[in-house]
């Protein structure tokens, strides 16, 4: 999915990553193979993190509450064109 957004939406060159090893292996081969580097933030380390969790809460206020369409990321994109 990395790989597919940043070359349908937004040319990624880094992903920074909280830490949560849930999905990483797999997450982390797909940006190997479209050459988008992560940076894993050190565990407990809020003030890092502080932009991403703000940003993240900002997002699913405004817009996720909001947005009555698919719940469809290429739907999405299109919509905020």
């Amino acid at each position: 999915m990395a790989g597919e957004f940043s070359d349908e939406f937004i040319k990624m060159k880094s992903i920074h990553l909280d830490g949560g090893g849930e999905f990483y292996a797999d997450f982390e081969l797909a940006c190997k193979e479209y050459w988008i580097k992560l940076f894993c933030l050190p565990t407990r380390s809020l003030k890092l993190n502080e932009v991403v969790e703000r940003l993240n809460r900002t997002y699913r206020e405004e817009l996720c509450e909001r947005y009555e369409g698919e719940a469809n990321l290429g739907e999405v994109w299109r919509e905020l064109k």
